[in-house]
């Protein structure tokens, strides 16, 4: 966030929910179709470092190493937590620590989801978060790579310096 374009986007477009939980208007222009449509092949190549989890979606974003939460768990992980499907990882880091639920609330799926944990994985809560593109040796974002890591190389054809 931070640029008008994307502040326009997030609240004309998206209607401030999540790029991956949208869906695909009736009525939209051809390009917005577009990315709604192949968003989930850019998806797997995104991944998010939890520094102090202000800009990271808890269960939409890719920062655990399941990948997105809700591919993986159901809403009662989110109910667990005390959380909404909106919410950011930061509601469930208290003083630089994990907040995992407790008592009753401790679920299967919780217990699941601590197993699947990395102890390395504890959140740098003097950091802001960062979204690195891992669809480059770089792990930079550009437009070239965004296009060519999804689809694959392909051998060049004899024919193609013909066209």
């Amino acid at each position: 966030k931070g640029t008008l374009m994307v502040e326009w986007v997030h609240s004309i477009l998206l209607k401030n929910q999540s790029l991956w939980a949208a869906k695909i208007p009736n009525v939209t222009s051809w390009v917005w179709r577009k990315i709604l449509q192949t968003r989930g092949l850019a998806q797997p190549f995104i991944r998010h470092i939890v520094g102090n989890g202000n800009n990271i979606s808890f269960w939409f974003d890719t920062w655990h190493p399941l990948g997105p939460l809700y591919k993986r768990f159901t809403g009662n992980l989110l109910y667990s937590f005390g959380c909404k499907p909106h919410a950011l990882v930061s509601e469930i880091i208290v003083d630089g620590m994990w907040r995992w639920p407790v008592g009753r609330k401790a679920t299967a799926e919780v217990k699941r989801f601590k197993e699947a944990t990395p102890e390395c994985l504890v959140p740098l809560t003097m950091f802001e978060d960062q979204v690195v593109w891992n669809g480059s040796s770089s792990r930079v974002f550009n437009a070239k790579n965004a296009v060519k890591k999804p689809r694959g190389s392909r051998e060049e054809v004899t024919w193609a310096k013909l066209v």
